[in-house]
């Protein structure tokens, strides 16, 4: 059953296998995973036809498809090495891994996004999202009126470890944001772009909550892990989780972010980048320490 959830998971076409009602975990487990319809479109929907996107350093093509939705093709044959810790050809992988990770802590940031074929070429396909208006054009009025989403971004950026988070590469919708172009995340090295700090605001308590239950959600990140290891490496997927307890155990004892235990929780998630194990201690708090084998 977990080969079956995995093999979905990453991409491929196979049925979900049916699960007992019984087991609570794998019945949330199925609920998480099970394809929306969307994705099924995206999945095998017909290319009527398809516009090349300029300006940007990867290939980028907005796919019109035969039900009259769109989306956003990348190919890895159109990737060049844009960070030198990011191998070109693994940037597709990546927009699909920062939506599995979306998707398993149930944030509703980043569109879906799914891995398939198109003109011979394997890439990365992610739903083109009707919004507002872009980042880098929204109103200091605009980001006050969506500041829960904001901040939501703003630490789901550093549970993925986010190198390119700029106004341009996030949409305000009508419900909120979408974080878009995930590519250059899951960094292997210390780099991470900060585009804003939300130090002492309180942390959503839906987001908060979401964080928590996810750590007590042994299948669930089971299941992740073993889903990301077919797209990223296996200590960028540890780091990914590792980060995800950093952050969860601090939300335990907090509701806010506080300016000056920031900085500890960036360099305890830059240890977890790097594969270096490191602890710290706040407010009676200890972090757990984590190691990574070379």
């Amino acid at each position: 059953m977990r080969e079956q959830l995995q093999k979905w998971l990453s991409g491929q076409k196979t049925e979900l296998p049916q699960m007992s009602d019984a087991n609570i975990s794998e019945v949330r487990l199925r609920d998480v995973i099970k394809p929306i319809p969307i994705e099924q479109v995206l999945s095998s929907a017909t290319v009527v036809s398809e516009v090349f996107l300029r300006g940007s350093s990867n290939k980028v093509y907005i796919l019109s498809l035969d039900d009259f939705n769109q989306g956003i093709f990348k190919p890895k044959e159109g990737e060049i090495q844009v960070r030198k810790e990011i191998k070109s050809g693994t940037h597709y992988k990546r927009e699909r891994a920062a939506y599995l990770v979306d998707r398993f802590l149930g944030l509703g940031l980043v569109p879906p996004t799914i891995i398939r074929e198109h003109d011979g070429k394997n890439g990365s396909l992610q739903e083109r999202m009707n919004f507002k208006v872009a980042g880098y054009a929204t109103l200091k009025s605009d980001r006050v009126m969506i500041k829960d989403e904001m901040i939501k971004m703003w630490l789901f950026d550093y549970i993925i470890w986010n190198s390119d988070r700029h106004d341009g590469n996030w949409l305000m919708g009508n419900n909120g944001v979408y974080a878009i172009d995930n590519g250059c995340s899951f960094v292997p090295e210390s780099f991470l772009r900060v585009y804003h700090n939300y130090f002492g605001e309180t942390i959503p308590q839906e987001f908060r909550q979401k964080i928590l239950d996810f750590q007590d959600w042994d299948s669930g990140k089971d299941t992740l892990h073993a889903v990301l290891s077919e797209l990223l490496s296996e200590k960028e997927v540890d780091a990914c989780l590792a980060r995800i307890d950093v952050l969860g155990n601090y939300l335990k004892k907090h509701n806010a972010i506080l300016k000056e235990d920031f900085d500890k929780i960036v360099e305890n998630m830059r240890h977890f980048v790097t594969g270096v194990g490191n602890s710290w201690t706040s407010n009676n708090m200890e972090i757990e320490e984590y190691h990574f084998e070379e």
